[in-house]
């Protein structure tokens, strides 16, 4: 049995009941692992992966991949989850991060950019802040996530961006052009 910490990036179903957990944990990268019954209301397990927190759990290797075997909250962020707006830029970014990122490749960068995203976005939403605020914390994780990927830009000043619409455009083109396919983020679609 093995244990980590990781962040959620998303799930999806599979079977009447299960799901398939996509992770990005501290100690193994990102992992694709299932959770078996977590569909059900009587589901321990469920609340823990569907809440943007930072997570603990252990899993076991069985001969079709890896299985949730145990999970608790090390860190929650309940305002996130409790503000719509705010669970909205967390969820598009860390679905953004799961498009992009491999399994089984650890960066210590790319952990702690994710837990960045959940405490920004957690401060913003536990003071009740503007949905600007949460755009302009968005477009710093995005030039994170581009430095991360070996593709920021040089110089680029957010005090000094007079059209937002532009600099999502700018983010957007930076993004796709590295990874060939269509790229969304939440604060893009607010703009363009």
């Amino acid at each position: 049995m093995y244990f980590t910490d990781a962040i959620v990036l998303g799930s999806r179903p599979t079977g009447e009941a299960d799901e398939l957990v996509s992770c990005y944990t501290r100690d193994f990268g990102k992992m694709i692992i299932k959770a078996r019954s977590s569909k059900k209301i009587t589901t321990k397990q469920g609340i823990f992966l569907h809440n943007p927190s930072i997570i603990r759990f252990n899993f076991v290797i069985s001969r079709t991949g890896y299985i949730f075997s145990g999970i608790k909250s090390i860190k929650g962020h309940p305002a996130i989850s409790d503000n719509i707006t705010a669970l909205a830029y967390v969820m598009s970014f860390l679905q953004l991060c799961d498009k992009i990122t491999y399994e089984g490749q650890k960066d210590e960068e790319m952990w702690e950019l994710l837990c960045k995203v959940l405490r920004d976005a957690s401060s913003v939403a536990e003071k009740d802040s503007s949905r600007e605020e949460l755009w302009k914390a968005e477009k710093e994780w995005l030039i994170s996530l581009l430095g991360i990927l070996g593709l920021a830009p040089q110089n680029l000043n957010f005090e000094r961006v007079k059209n937002a619409r532009q600099l999502d455009i700018y983010i957007r083109r930076l993004l796709q052009n590295k990874l060939e396919y269509s790229v969304e983020f939440f604060g893009l679609k607010n703009h363009v």
